[in-house]
């Protein structure tokens, strides 16, 4: 959703501090925010940061361990700073390029009409009226091009430093804060099962104690953690269930903050975590979210397999050291067959991952050729209005769709699959909608179609439009897969891919009742630049 233009807003220089140096502040909506340092060895410097690297400004003040020891505003800047200006600053000796760093400045006496303006936080997350008892940060190795650990040691550390979460003990410092790195594929659930699953469902803890995670991630990191959440190990004896039963009633959802670390980034694209209109006005890995953002449900859906699932092991690979069955999964982006699972699978290779985003079309390209294959399986949707039948009537509420053929079957909650791929155009950020969209032969069948529809996505999701697309809300999709091949029985949920066997069904329904995970994001899917006049295209 594009925001109208806005008048252009500006604060006037005002005199303060920036990190103990004399400085004229000044705020200009499309600028950014700049300081011209007055101090005679500076000869009047002056360092402009754009909106798009704006973090946020702080209300509550500091104090900083200097010898009249001032209280300060904190400004927390995405950006480089000039090592020159401020030596004891760390900020300009990341040595990944494509990763800024987190700059803390400390502002003394801010203009007043920048302390009354929305850039101002009053309730930022991590702030002195904080409830969270736990904060732990979970780096994903390898999602993505495997940024994360310096997206952790550049960005977050020194933010979370800034916000006075590490301590001096004994001359060294501490993190009061844990921080998890993934070692393998099962990482995230295994802390989720000995870590973040006890915490969120103690009953001796009241509802104002609660974690908070950060994850650096791509999509899978947040879909690991929500199925371990969702299927916590649990016993067979009396007591066990009792436990298991109080555990549920006392459950508290653990606030996420996803700093996305992946490759499409669906997620945090389709709530605006990312921005994802153009040019971006976030480029601050969603730090600028926990300032301004609110903890909101995670809308998710279950996905039933009958007979079980098992996951897909590509050729040449290693046979899996177990015959996993899997009956049912959460999944909170995606669940799809045909083109789309087929792409996301073959393009998880080494090979395929270096090249990000691209990775996607190279694959589509190579499974368009020759020929695009013709997925064989029924298709029923289970409509919203289906639900509303009176108990009296006997009604199969879902309804059969009349193609047995296709190309692309596609179930989400969000809007966004990449930043410029809008698969779902009317889609509201975490409004626990699904919509599927589909589309296949006699209408759409040639590579050439197939690829037109998939430019128009591109093109702010005009494919919606096109004829023999279809797209609509539903409650809940059926699938009956009627292929011999296991390449053509391919299901993808959040990036994950399974097998579904010969003649085997998968049931997609809305998940009720609590919500397993907050992730903290806009109320409105619109963020604090938005009120200070910046422009959005």
């Amino acid at each position: 959703m594009d925001a109208p233009s806005l008048p252009e807003t500006t604060i006037s220089p005002n005199h303060s501090t920036v990190n103990g140096e004399p400085a004229d502040l000044e705020y200009n909506s499309i600028k950014g925010f700049s300081y011209t340092l007055t101090g005679e060895q500076f000869d009047r410097r002056t360092v402009t940061h754009p909106p798009s690297r704006l973090v946020v400004l702080y209300l509550h003040t500091l104090t900083r361990p200097t010898a009249d020891s001032q209280q300060y505003d904190l400004v927390c800047v995405v950006d480089r700073l000039d090592h020159e200006l401020f030596p004891d600053e760390p900020g300009s000796r990341s040595p990944q390029p494509e990763i800024p760093y987190t700059v803390c400045l400390l502002l003394t006496e801010p203009p007043m009409q920048l302390v009354a303006s929305p850039l101002f936080s009053r309730h930022h997350l991590l702030g002195p009226q904080s409830s969270f008892s736990k904060i732990n940060v979970i780096i994903s190795t390898l999602s993505g091009s495997q940024h994360a650990k310096d997206i952790f040691t550049h960005l977050l550390q020194p933010f979370l430093k800034g916000q006075g979460l590490v301590t001096t003990v004994d001359g060294q410092e501490k993190m009061l804060y844990d921080v998890h790195e993934t070692t393998s594929p099962n990482t995230i659930a295994e802390k989720t099962h000995t870590i973040f699953h006890p915490l969120a469902a103690n009953p001796l803890l009241g509802t104002r104690e609660k974690q908070l995670i950060f994850l650096i991630s791509g999509d899978g990191g947040i879909s690991d953690l929500v199925n371990a959440l969702a299927s916590p190990p649990s016993g067979h004896s009396v007591e066990e269930r009792r436990r298991a039963k109080l555990a549920r009633r006392h459950y508290v959802p653990p606030t996420v903050l996803l700093i996305p670390a992946g490759t499409g980034n669906a997620l945090a694209n389709s709530t605006r975590i990312l921005d994802p209109s153009s040019p971006p006005n976030d480029e601050t890995y969603g730090l600028r979210t926990l300032a301004q953002g609110e903890p909101r449900s995670l809308p998710a859906v279950s996905v039933t397999f009958s007979p079980p699932a098992r996951p897909y092991v590509p050729p040449d690979s290693d046979p899996p050291l177990s015959n996993e069955e899997i009956t049912q999964v959460t999944a909170v982006v995606v669940v799809s067959w045909g083109l789309h699972a087929a792409l996301v699978s073959d393009s998880d290779t080494p090979s395929f991952r270096k090249h990000g985003n691209a990775r996607f079309s190279m694959a589509a390209s190579a499974n368009l050729q020759p020929e695009p294959h013709h997925y064989r399986g029924r298709l029923s949707i289970l409509k919203p209005s289906s639900l509303k039948l009176s108990k009296d009537e006997f009604q199969d509420p879902w309804t059969d769709l009349p193609s047995t053929s296709h190309a692309y079957v596609l179930a989400t909650l969000c809007s966004h699959l990449q930043s410029n791929f809008c698969i779902s155009p009317r889609s509201t950020p975490l409004s626990n909608e699904l919509h599927l969209v589909h589309f296949g032969p006699p209408r759409i069948s040639s590579a050439e179609e197939i690829m037109s529809v998939m430019h128009a996505a591109f093109e702010g999701g005009k494919h919606v439009d096109m004829d023999g697309v279809g797209y609509s809300d539903v409650e809940g999709v059926r699938l009956v897969i009627q292929e011999e091949d296991e390449r053509w029985r391919r299901v993808c949920v959040d990036g994950r891919i399974l097998v579904v066997p010969r003649g085997g069904s998968v049931e997609i329904r809305k998940r009720g009742g609590r919500p397993l995970v907050e992730i903290v994001a806009a109320e409105d899917g619109r963020d604090v630049m938005h009120g200070l006049g910046y422009r959005w295209s």
